[in-house]
């Protein structure tokens, strides 16, 4: 989805695109917005925003589909990459063979704890660069 803020409060708008990460059926909607250093509007939303602020949203942009008539899933992501994958492992529950993440830290793994809580820690394979460059 879509999200447009005012960070600087002068009329104009900067649109971030996101995936929404709220559960299938959910009767809210949750992206997760991965704060990065010098970045105007993920600092924006990390220490603006609050619970009932109003942000403008439009329709997700391009298409990801999962094919959930498959009998088994390997889930590959890096980074913030990683969003997507949340949803792929609640909607393929057991299917999910095993979940493979490379990222700088496991303080920077978005979503890590989750992804132990669904598929357990020995479907979960990380990798950490140690804050390396690529």
């Amino acid at each position: 989805l879509t999200v447009k803020v005012d960070p600087n409060g002068d009329g104009l708008t900067a649109p971030r695109h996101y995936t929404a990460t709220s559960p299938p059926g959910a009767k809210y909607l949750q992206c997760t917005t991965k704060k990065v250093a010098g970045g105007v509007v993920s600092t924006y939303m990390h220490e603006t925003l609050k619970v009932g602020d109003t942000v403008k949203l439009t329709p997700p942009y391009g298409v990801f589909t999962l094919d959930d008539a498959a009998p088994t899933a390997v889930l590959l992501s890096a980074g913030i990459g990683v969003t997507p994958m949340i949803n792929f492992a609640r909607a393929l529950g057991g299917k999910v063979a095993l979940a493979v993440h490379v990222d700088k830290s496991a303080k920077a793994h978005a979503l890590k704890g989750e992804f132990e809580s669904l598929l357990g820690k020995k479907k979960l394979l990380c990798k950490y660069t140690d804050g390396g460059k690529r």
